[in-house]
């Protein structure tokens, strides 16, 4: 019977090789797997509301509380959206104090600079 020869396995050129196959197999495979999912930050509005419902220029929700914020000195409500599938609440500013609200500007920056959601009272209520 013929005995085995292994000394290969010494070799630095196989072990090399053999390292760098499997660091790409394993790269080439994460690529391919993570390729189905979107970034979470993907839908987002950066720097001024979050969740993962941002309400655009048009939709409507309903208007749960009013009151002064930024130094008593901008009209804020808390509104829960009709198309926010989780019905949590949206800090806005307000123009006026009505029940039902509507999204009059979406804009990113700091909430007391202007930054934010502001509403105005739906003509539909």
């Amino acid at each position: 019977m013929k005995k085995i020869n292994i000394t290969f396995l010494k070799n630095k050129f196989f072990l090399a090789g053999l390292f760098s196959g499997v660091f790409i197999s394993a790269l080439v495979f994460i690529l391919i797997i993570s390729s189905n999912y979107q970034s979470p930050e993907k839908n987002k509005l950066k720097g001024t509301i979050g969740g993962t419902y941002v309400p655009s220029v048009g939709d409507k929700g309903t208007a749960q509380s009013w009151g002064l914020d930024c130094r008593n000195k901008l009209g804020t409500c808390e509104v829960i959206f009709d198309n926010d599938p989780t019905h949590n609440y949206k800090h806005c500013h307000y123009q006026g104090s009505a029940t039902r609200v509507e999204v009059v500007s979406v804009n990113d920056g700091a909430f007391c600079s202007g930054g934010g959601i502001t509403v105005k009272a739906s003509t539909i209520q």
